[in-house]
């Protein structure tokens, strides 16, 4: 596919993917159907959240690892919008998830615990929480900056690419220079005093490297599947750190807000330590 020349509905095959540009467009007009699918869903009440958020994720990273391919201006332009919308997708799901891990740990902790009183106090912040996170993503799709949002991908169906094609095999170049940037911020979170913040940067590191493996499935086959499997495992151990940094965060707000009660504070301080161990496990299993 020729820079510049718009899908006309069929999308290519992967014999068809001769060039690096035709490789990017046809990934990024895939995310594209994902993310305007989940439009409509949205609005007809279907739960699309998640797979709209990884689409926009995957979209945000072919912005991000081949950003030399792309007009600076337009990308970071195209690539903070994408990112205010997928904030708003997240402020819910997040939530969900979160609810589900915490109504786990709480299940692994002593029965001689009183635990009603915690579960209760996470759940009113919960609900309020999700309640407030719904309205937000309500206005969003609302708004005439989503909107905005929809008529600026649609345009990049036929990405504005700055540089000239080239054969779909140097697609390798930008896969291995988002490996190489994994491998820095992991060595760099080694040496951190704050761990779990650096170790969440390499993670956003890794999700990008394991998309930017995706788009070159078509030319590298069997090694890119391969990147992509080790991208997702490292991915997942890496998110076991973030999750106990959110819940660990999410605990101590409801445990020191003033309308907890002293037999729910309790509860919740046990809690907080059941994720620092899961955390602590998490990042030595990186390691």
């Amino acid at each position: 596919m020729a820079a510049g020349k718009r899908f006309t509905g069929r999308m290519p095959r992967d014999d068809e993917l001769r060039s690096l540009h035709a490789l990017i467009a046809s990934y990024l007009q895939t995310q594209r159907l994902v993310i305007v699918r989940g439009d409509v869903a949205l609005r007809h009440g279907e739960e699309a959240i998640h797979r709209t958020r990884v689409a926009i994720r995957r979209y945000r990273s072919v912005l991000r690892v081949f950003a030399t391919e792309f007009p600076a201006a337009g990308a970071t332009a195209l690539d903070a919008e994408l990112t205010w919308y997928a904030e708003a997708l997240g402020g819910v799901r997040d939530l969900h998830v979160l609810g589900r891990q915490l109504t786990e740990a709480l299940d692994s902790l002593s029965t001689a615990v009183p635990l009603a009183a915690a579960r209760e106090a996470i759940t009113v912040r919960l609900d309020r929480d999700v309640e407030q996170a719904s309205a937000s993503l309500s206005a969003a799709l609302a708004s005439p900056r989503y909107d905005a949002l929809l008529v600026t991908l649609d345009a990049w169906q036929s990405p504005p690419f700055v540089r000239p094609d080239r054969a779909a095999k140097e697609v390798v170049q930008y896969v291995d220079a988002a490996d190489r940037k994994v491998t820095r911020r992991l060595r760099k979170a080694a040496r951190a005093d704050v761990r779990d913040e650096a170790l969440h940067r390499a993670r956003k590191a890794g999700k990008r490297a394991r998309y930017a493996a995706e788009v070159s499935r078509p030319v590298l086959g069997a090694a890119a599947k391969t990147r992509i499997r080790r991208a997702k495992q490292l991915q997942d151990r890496l998110g076991q750190v973030q999750d106990t940094s959110v819940a660990l965060e999410f605990v101590q707000s409801v445990a020191l807000d003033p309308s907890t009660s002293a037999e729910a504070a309790f509860a919740l301080g046990l809690l907080w330590a059941y994720e620092q161990r899961r955390q602590t496990r998490a990042i030595h299993h990186v390691e």
